[in-house]
């Protein structure tokens, strides 16, 4: 499903919880662009019900530097709930709040998230939109 040669670059402000607007963001994104040291940047967030489309255009137009910093692509996808909602449907549960629903079934916490990585079932995420823009941003050249 994903090309073979996808390396994930991690950087110490790459997880945890950032505010959206936090001018430091965009420094970041800029830093990013200017290094030359990949060729896309994914920028993944929750819209918690907000509507993820409209999220990712605000995002957009706050956040992504204008001009050309350098050649990297930047990809934003919003999850139109919360990053659980791929655990979630993974298992067959869609739910208004699923990390919620993960907590109170599952004695869920978010700091496990990077071991859910495994619970992820690719054929039913597909065709959920935050999951097809993440193939789609991962596929680009």
């Amino acid at each position: 499903m994903l090309p073979k040669s996808i390396n994930v670059r991690e950087r110490k402000h790459t997880t945890g919880i950032i505010n959206l607007y936090d001018p430091k963001v965009k420094r970041i994104i800029k830093a990013m662009l200017s290094s030359n040291n990949c060729d896309k940047i994914i920028v993944l967030f929750d819209a918690d019900g907000n509507g993820a489309e409209k999220m990712e255009k605000e995002f957009c137009e706050n956040q992504c530097p204008k001009g050309s910093e350098g050649t990297a692509k930047i990809f934003v996808v919003a999850f139109e709930t919360e990053v659980e909602e791929w655990i979630t449907t993974s298992i067959g549960k869609r739910e208004e709040k699923p990390s919620v629903y993960l907590r109170n079934h599952e004695e869920y916490e978010k700091r496990e998230l990077p071991s859910q990585v495994k619970r992820l079932n690719f054929e039913a995420l597909k065709g959920l939109r935050s999951f097809d823009r993440f193939v789609e941003a991962l596929k680009d050249p």
